[in-house]
This record gives C-alpha cells, structure tokens and sequence, in this order.
C-alpha cells in the first residue's frame, strides 16, 4: 500500500533511518527528480529537483498485509 507523506527535504535521511529500524527492508521511498545541466562561467553545473516538492511517496508492504487481516 503507498502512503503519502510530507516532511522537510533535510530529514530525509532520519525519515530513513527510522523506516529501517521499525520495518526492515519492507519499504521503498518513491521521490522522482529532474536533472538540470547549464554552463556557467565555461562550467557545466548540475541541478536537481524533486517534482513533488516535500512530498514523498512510500510503499510498505506491511500496510497491504495489515489491510488483508482488517477485511
């Protein structure tokens, strides 16, 4: 089942951290990006942005598990 869920680009890496301590390995983060690429001052400067903002898609197996034991 995916969830949506909001939470600030610069605790991403916590937002990991405790997935992994709580559901192991049963999850996978969905956060799709572009990449940019412009000259600057002779120099090729890459940028990347995230389509969906703060926003982040997550899918844990252990929601649709949950889901067919609640019907």
């Amino acid at each position: 089942m995916w969830a949506i869920i909001k939470i600030d680009k610069k605790k991403i890496s916590q937002l990991q951290n405790d997935f992994r301590e709580k559901l192991g390995k049963d999850y996978e983060i969905y956060n799709p990006e572009f990449l940019i690429q412009k000259y600057k001052n002779n120099k090729l400067i890459n940028k990347k942005f995230s389509l969906l903002g703060d926003y982040f898609f997550v899918f844990m197996r252990i929601l649709k598990k949950l889901k067919l034991l609640i019907r």
